[in-house]
């Protein structure tokens, strides 16, 4: 179970930046969030397309960076993970911000028809 969750996360990690950029693949964003994460990060991509703004992502997460792995039911779990994440923000695909972050950060992820998704965010530590 740890690795199918840990692939689901690492995979979300990997296409942020072909959900938060355009064309904003929103087909994406539903196959790895559910719930009230699904929902924020919807209404991020539609704040970026209608100020043609754009994300792109660099992250570096490996399986030794989860800090804490908990089954709360059969179908939910919650991690703690460290990332390792740069990102540029684009407004008419010039580069306006560029920032850099180390942060342990944890979710919760649902079973959801046979797939984990990233449900919610439950916090975040800067270090």
């Amino acid at each position: 179970m740890e690795s199918k969750v840990f692939d689901t996360f690492q995979t979300w990690l990997q296409v942020k930046s072909i959900v938060f950029a355009s064309p904003y693949d929103i087909n994406l964003l539903k196959k790895y969030t559910t719930g009230e994460y699904y929902e924020e990060r919807l209404n991020s991509v539609k704040w970026l397309e209608k100020n043609n703004e754009s994300l792109e992502f660099k992250n570096k997460i490996t399986l030794s960076d989860i800090q804490r792995f908990e089954v709360i039911k059969n179908n939910q779990v919650i991690i703690e993970v460290q990332i390792d994440e740069e990102m540029k923000t684009y407004k008419n695909g010039v580069v306006r911000k560029e920032e850099k972050f180390l942060n342990t950060k944890q979710f919760l992820l649902e079973l959801e028809k046979g797939d984990w998704k990233i449900s919610k965010g439950l916090g975040v530590e800067g270090k």
